[in-house]
């Protein structure tokens, strides 16, 4: 999938029908807490995930609630507006390049849905960690009550949609995954949440596989001037690889020791790196960022999207964030785009603010725009 340019939300969550037109490459949403920002995102990675039925749970341990740890019966209604499945979700998007792309999300009881093609079958209890980020997810099903089935429809443009269905009966779970090209790359960074230490290895091993590692050690040291080089290692008596950073001490330091800002940083470039010619998605991209490093850290941002052709959809609730994109952009300002999401009676709705505006707005004017 090229690009996003234009976007429609229907029915998922808090937003009934929400509508984003003329992505840039860097999109910043707005707006005051419980709005809906974090849903957006969630809508634009289930876009790019057709083919996950176990995508909902993540979403839902990504977001740390207690409904992780219940049956998948338990987390499928949440996804609807009102938590009223009788209305499907669906989500429509066009790409740069004039494609179309459509899902639809819909629950209903398991005897109205043919399973076909491929099944796997597990019995309740199972985990997957499959989910791009070390979180385990939910047991399979409660065991009682009626079958039900989540219904997952992806279509391009108007060829013959795709539809993968995963069936709760009693203690079982199926599900039929039929075969579909991708539809893009995305990663998610959830707001508060780390990204497992594994996988942050393993991009950082293709980064430095692909050259990358000068560009990110230039990036660090605007928040660690004494930083060496990265490397990975592992602790004696573990087998998880972690991020160490050499500082001139008398051994590296794990990553983590380094504070929240830096390994956020180190999570967000290398996750557009990896994510080249696709979507990256930051839940308050400023989190553990000191603010006067905020400006370095969009900059950072900007360098490392532009070279991988990385699109992003990124949330905060920081004027200080507001106010250092727009001083980062200044040279690029038609890859910045700004959207506020305000709650009007029981809707939401999208105020879309070009480079200009903005602009005149957080400094010239000290108005407030989030």
């Amino acid at each position: 999938m090229a690009y996003l340019r234009s976007l429609r939300i229907r029915g998922f969550r808090s937003l009934d029908d929400l509508s984003f037109q003329d992505f840039a490459r860097i999109n910043l949403l707005v707006g005051q807490n419980n709005v809906g920002k974090t849903s957006v995102l969630e809508a634009i990675w289930l876009l790019h995930s057709p083919s996950n039925l176990l995508a909902p749970q993540a979403l839902t341990a990504f977001r740390g609630s207690d409904l992780a740890s219940t049956p998948l019966e338990a987390i499928w209604p949440f996804l609807f507006y009102g938590a009223d499945p009788r209305q499907p979700v669906q989500v429509a998007a066009t790409d740069q390049e004039g494609a179309q792309h459509t899902l639809k999300l819909t629950l209903r009881p398991a005897t109205t849905i043919q399973l076909e093609t491929r099944e796997v079958v597990a019995t309740a209890g199972i985990t997957s960690e499959g989910t791009g980020n070390g979180v385990r997810v939910a047991p399979i099903g409660s065991g009682v009550g009626a079958p039900l089935a989540f219904e997952v429809s992806y279509q391009r443009n108007q060829e013959e949609p795709v539809v993968s269905t995963a069936m709760v009966s009693g203690s079982q779970l199926k599900i039929t995954t039929p075969p579909l090209a991708s539809s893009g790359l995305a990663t998610f960074l959830f707001a508060g949440g780390r990204v497992n230490a594994t996988l942050l290895s393993q991009w950082f091993t293709l980064a430095q596989e692909s050259g990358k590692l000068d560009q990110l050690l230039v990036m660090l040291r605007v928040f660690e001037p004494r930083l060496r080089t990265l490397t990975i290692g592992v602790a004696p008596g573990s087998t998880v690889p972690h991020l160490r950073g050499d500082v001139g001490l008398h051994r590296p330091l794990p990553l983590e020791l380094f504070g929240a800002g830096m390994a956020h940083l180190v999570a967000i470039v290398l996750g557009i790196f990896n994510t080249p010619g696709g979507v990256l998605l930051a839940d308050e991209v400023e989190n553990g960022v000191y603010h006067e490093n905020l400006e370095e850290l969009w900059r950072a941002v900007e360098l490392a999207s532009r070279e991988a052709h990385t699109q992003l959809f990124v949330t905060t609730h920081s004027y200080e964030c507001l106010r250092a994109a727009v001083r980062a952009f200044v040279d690029h300002p038609d890859d910045l785009r700004v959207y506020r999401l305000e709650r009007c009676d029981e809707a939401t709705r999208v105020v879309a603010m070009q480079y200009d505006q903005v602009q005149a707005a957080v400094l010239e004017f000290h108005s407030e725009v989030r």
